[in-house]
């Protein structure tokens, strides 16, 4: 009887790999190019879903017989961007990014305090209007985000460009 092994399952196991040295020419494990154009997608992301947030606001303001002045506009707005923080806070929390980030595929890289994702979401959110451009400022080998949150941005992705 012939026990040929099945297509796919021939991949190579962690522990045979442990002794072998790393190859000379990998690339570094982290780029700041790449990191800033992540950076970029998911607070373009995350402004996007903020505005989608306010749409559904005003347009279940409407639907409930607002007239959508001035006011209500603006309390619109505000109600939109009340439903999308508690939203993002918890994708932080349990998924380690807010939403713009998991679509960008990055987050940070271990779990964070819901004390410390208090206030990474606040200054997420406070940089959103220049697109978290003051959050990707890096100084002593650390960006503002990554001392927010205490831990090192990572790449989702498996092309692991970040």
């Amino acid at each position: 009887m012939s026990h040929a092994q099945p297509p796919g399952l021939d991949a190579e196991l962690a522990w045979d790999r442990a002794h072998r040295p790393e190859p000379v020419n990998a690339p570094p494990p982290s780029r700041q190019a790449g990191r800033i154009g992540q950076l970029l997608v998911a607070a373009l992301a995350d402004v996007g879903t903020l505005l989608l947030a306010v749409a559904v606001a005003w347009v279940v303001a409407a639907l409930a017989g607002a007239s959508l002045n001035p006011y209500q506009i603006a309390l619109g707005a505000v109600a939109g961007a009340l439903v999308l923080a508690p939203v993002a806070v918890v994708c932080l929390w349990v998924w380690r990014g807010t939403p713009g980030m998991l679509l960008a595929s990055f987050g940070v890289a271990r779990a964070v305090p819901l004390a410390r994702v208090l206030g990474v979401a606040a200054g997420w959110f406070a940089a959103l209007p220049v697109l978290a451009l003051p959050l990707g400022v890096r100084w002593r080998g650390r960006s503002v985000l990554e001392r927010l949150a205490g831990t090192p941005l990572r790449s989702r992705s498996p092309h692991g460009s970040a």
